[in-house]
């Protein structure tokens, strides 16, 4: 699911120079690596180690825990731009509204209600 968004993040934003996804491989001291990131917006953080694969949220260069599923971080991912009633990035507005709309669109359905 993070490579469909790396995907999407090509596709729809080719051009932008921030990133709603970072990755590190066998980072030691997850948080300090992320207070290194120039970034200072809400993304997703995937850290890679020999045995498996973690993905956080992370937000003004802070981890705000381990997320259960890659679905779940993306759900909160938008959730947190609007609950810190933060403005998406301009580089990325288009990819967000584009996850915000599929996201809402699929949850209705999910649930059974047809408004979109």
């Amino acid at each position: 699911m993070i490579h469909c968004l790396e995907l999407t993040e090509l596709l729809l934003a080719p051009r932008a120079k921030i990133s709603l996804v970072h990755r590190f491989s066998n980072e030691p001291d997850l948080d300090e690596a992320v207070k290194k990131i120039a970034e200072n917006h809400v993304y997703i953080c995937v850290v890679n180690s020999d045995s498996s694969i973690q993905v956080h949220l992370t937000a003004e260069r802070c981890l705000f825990g381990k997320a259960k599923s890659p679905i779940n971080v993306i759900v909160s991912l938008i959730g947190a731009y609007f609950a810190f009633n933060i403005a998406y990035p301009k580089a990325l507005y288009q990819l967000c509204i584009f996850i915000q709309h599929f996201f809402i669109k699929n949850c209705r359905q999910a649930k059974g209600t047809r408004n979109s």
